[in-house]
């Protein structure tokens, strides 16, 4: 089993998010973040998609990268 890692997100990201994972986001000293399991975090990212209109298939690469460096560097890339 993984263990859980922190991503920070955006203040928009975080509102986006909320309604439907609100018991795994955290707002702390002015920053907004996502705690989560690699599977939780599939699913996060699978629902950011949707802020920054891209809707192509999640590369389950991207989200290993994501994970392994506790960083959402890896997807951004990939939307841009």
């Amino acid at each position: 089993m993984y263990s859980a890692k922190s991503y920070q997100l955006t203040k928009e990201e975080y509102n986006y998010l909320l309604p439907v994972l609100r018991n795994k986001l955290l707002y702390s000293n002015e920053r907004y973040y996502f705690i989560g399991t690699s599977d939780d975090l599939s699913d996060m990212l699978d629902r950011l998609k949707g802020w920054y209109d891209n809707y192509d298939e999640l590369n389950s690469m991207i989200v290993y990268k994501c994970f392994k460096e506790g960083s959402l560097k890896p997807f951004f890339c990939n939307l841009f």
